[in-house]
């Protein structure tokens, strides 16, 4: 899967992001998006930026940390 794809289905996602965000808060491993072996505010940098752009995009891809992840927007009200 992707970095940023913690659900790994290939989409970036809400449900990753609420994986992300118990994950940092754990201090687990996959939280380490840089792959530094350190999780920090770098990670969370990278995980809200890929989110973010998700955000802009009607749908399509980006890239992060040299891979390209299928962008696919949650429904919402």
């Amino acid at each position: 899967g992707y970095a940023a794809d913690l659900d790994g289905d290939g989409n970036l996602t809400d449900a990753d992001f609420a994986q992300f965000l118990t994950s940092f808060d754990l201090g687990q491993d996959s939280a380490d998006l840089n792959h530094d072996g350190v999780i920090d505010l770098q990670d969370l940098d990278a995980f809200a930026n890929a989110f973010e752009s998700r955000d802009r995009r009607d749908s399509g891809e980006i890239q992060l940390g040299g891979r390209t992840i299928n962008m696919h927007l949650s429904g919402s009200g």
